[in-house]
């Protein structure tokens, strides 16, 4: 039996020095990959990352893991263009930071409050978090005791004009679908 797939990615390089030692300390029974993403610098690369990870389709990855702290967007973008391009892939995300901190806070409401939450959450509902929360993670991942529920991502109207006070020749016109 081939073991499965994970990606890693780190919201930034400094995230690595927070966890490295679940991977380099810890025998998995998991291929593991690890890899450095901000989605705030590259927004582009997220997307075309999530245009790879849809068209190989749990092909190449059977979880992604989505590391770091602030406004860590990193999964939500993530999945949302997995789903975009067609794919099922399961996302989570892992929030780091001192307990108590804003820092910490900032990075758990980022995974969990997104609308319809198509995240893999805790049994609980709440993001992992820290260092231990992605060593669980991957434990619970490795020993198939993970609950994946993949959820539908609801269709919304995308750019309805609410209210404008400007000449209608200066108005924003989004493009017809």
């Amino acid at each position: 039996m081939k073991p499965k797939n994970v990606l890693v990615l780190l919201g930034s390089v400094n995230d690595w020095k927070k966890v490295k030692h679940i991977f380099e300390t810890l025998e998995w029974g998991l291929s593991i990959e690890v890899k450095a993403f901000s989605c705030h610098f590259h927004p582009a690369k997220i997307r075309k990352l999530g245009q790879l990870i849809a068209y190989a389709d749990a092909k190449t990855y059977d979880l992604v893991i989505c590391v770091g702290g602030l406004a860590l967007a990193l999964p939500g973008i993530l999945d949302a263009w997995i789903r975009f391009y067609g794919g099922f892939v399961p996302v989570a995300g892992v929030a780091l930071g001192e307990p108590g901190t804003r820092e910490l806070l900032a990075a758990q409401y980022s995974i969990e409050y997104i609308p319809n939450n198509p995240l893999v959450l805790t049994p609980e509902g709440h993001a992992y978090t820290g260092p231990d929360g992605l060593q669980w993670l991957l434990e619970s991942f490795q020993l198939g005791n993970l609950s994946i529920v993949l959820k539908e991502r609801p269709d919304k109207p995308f750019g309805e004009d609410i209210w404008h006070n400007c000449p209608d020749d200066e108005v924003l016109r989004l493009p017809e679908e």
